[in-house]
């Protein structure tokens, strides 16, 4: 059992970073990722997270119970910041703004994937999957549920709508902190890395080695939760699958500023994937 800032215990599935910045594990039903990474940082209006986690009683439950052990609550939450709009990133998005009126932003790329799968019938979407998955190589036994199913509610089906855009290479609306959204196509359209640009509020050093105003955040348990700024950004190949299936006229509006030179341009058509 870990301590928080303030010295008081921290719930084995949470991680204090320091500067304010902790991390908690909100479990992926049946997945071998295990667990989304969701990240609360704290701003002078409240806490704010970054990503929420799967839409599922048990993930609500490590979420609502790892903001406990993080000294906050659910209730007391300012924003959500949506690093992309895949399910077990953006799932539970809807239920924490009805429970904390918090405010939720995600790249205009992803935002138009969200307005577009809401537009989508299932059974479409069902379809489109079990091609994919088909030609994939997936075995039958995988495929067949895929083939029979008709409306049944599945976390990404009905994502909720972002209140605002997040700006590629602004700030974000973080009173008393500095954290800049890095636009990084590839795993998504819309996808967005976050760099904390700041000193520790109280002069303390963050921990696992890293400077607080070299943090990326990524709310994924393939990357590590804390590392330093790189040099020259990594090359970034935009992604090649487009959901929902939509005719020519339907495309993503173009981001509002270019990303860094290293990295390409994303593809107009938005991808759709469940990490």
């Amino acid at each position: 059992m870990t301590s928080s800032l303030d010295g008081g215990p921290v719930h084995p599935a949470t991680y204090d970073h320091g500067a304010g910045v902790r991390s908690l594990r909100v479990p992926i039903p049946d997945n071998p990722l295990g667990h989304t990474l969701v990240y609360v940082v704290d701003t002078d209006r409240g806490p704010v997270l970054v990503d929420t986690g799967w839409d599922d009683p048990a993930s609500w439950d490590a979420l609502t119970a790892g903001l406990i052990a993080c000294g906050t609550s659910v209730t007391e939450l300012y924003g959500v910041v949506v690093t992309h709009h895949h399910p077990d990133h953006h799932g539970l998005s809807g239920a924490v703004r009805e429970a904390s009126g918090a405010w939720i932003a995600m790249h205009a790329a992803d935002g138009a994937i969200v307005r577009r799968t809401r537009a989508t019938r299932p059974e479409r979407w069902y379809a489109y999957m079990t091609d994919k998955l088909v030609a994939a190589g997936a075995p039958e036994e995988h495929v067949a549920p895929l083939r029979t199913a008709r409306r049944r509610a599945l976390p990404g089906l009905s994502p909720v709508l972002p209140d605002r855009e997040i700006e590629p290479g602004g700030l974000l609306d973080l009173p008393g902190r500095r954290l800049r959204a890095i636009w990084t196509p590839g795993h998504t359209p819309g996808h967005v890395c976050l760099h904390l640009e700041e000193d520790h509020p109280d002069r303390l050093p963050a921990t696992d080695g890293c400077s607080p105003a070299t943090i990326y955040c990524r709310g994924s348990p393939r990357t590590s939760a804390c590392t330093r700024t790189p040099t020259t950004p990594p090359s970034r190949t935009p992604s090649a699958t487009t959901w929902p299936p939509s005719n020519a006229s339907a495309a993503s509006p173009s981001p509002r500023s270019s990303p860094p030179t290293s990295t390409p341009s994303p593809t107009r058509r938005p991808g759709y994937g469940s990490c």
